[in-house]
């Protein structure tokens, strides 16, 4: 059973994007399955955990770059930019220490889909969302960094919200 499933929440309207969202996703439930998948012998969920692991570190770094590339080509404020940047380096950072202290950490596999989940709810729902939205303010002739300004000010209130909840 599949943890993430792709709905219209997910979806930018970026066909390329969005593609390469499904397929964190999949490497998602992939991982998530090996971990918890008690009928696995352990010598195959190790080299089976290795594998989704490379897969997920490959896909990071080449959705990541193609990501940054994108906001530095449509032009997008920097301080964005910045930000998103940032995010993505803390991500690949957290991954490779989840991934070099699983053998020491309690409940690794808890941790690591935690994590994860915590990732794709808060940078595909929120960050590139975010981006996707100034990237059509900016197609639309508004100052990049006026479509930043009101985005962040839309962000704020929804970031709000859900910390209210």
């Amino acid at each position: 059973m599949d943890v993430f499933v792709w709905d219209r929440s997910f979806s930018t309207g970026l066909e390329a994007m969005d593609d390469q969202h499904r397929g964190l996703i999949d490497i998602f439930n992939e991982l998530h399955r090996t971990l918890f998948d008690i009928n696995l012998p352990a010598d195959r969920r190790d080299v089976t955990m290795r594998r989704s692991f490379d897969r997920l570190m490959a896909y990071a770094r080449a959705q990541f770059a193609d990501e940054e590339a994108l906001m530095q080509s449509c032009g997008l404020d920097e301080r964005h930019q910045f930000v998103h940047r940032r995010q993505h380096e803390q991500c690949i950072r957290n991954l490779r220490e989840l991934w070099s202290d699983r053998d020491t950490l309690a409940d690794p596999a808890s941790r690591l889909m935690g994590f994860l989940a915590s990732w794709i709810g808060l940078h595909l729902l929120g960050v590139d969302q975010s981006m996707v939205r100034q990237m059509r303010l900016i197609e639309e002739q508004v100052p990049a960094k006026e479509a930043y300004d009101r985005e962040t000010n839309m962000s704020e209130k929804g970031l709000r919200s859900i910390l209210n909840m």
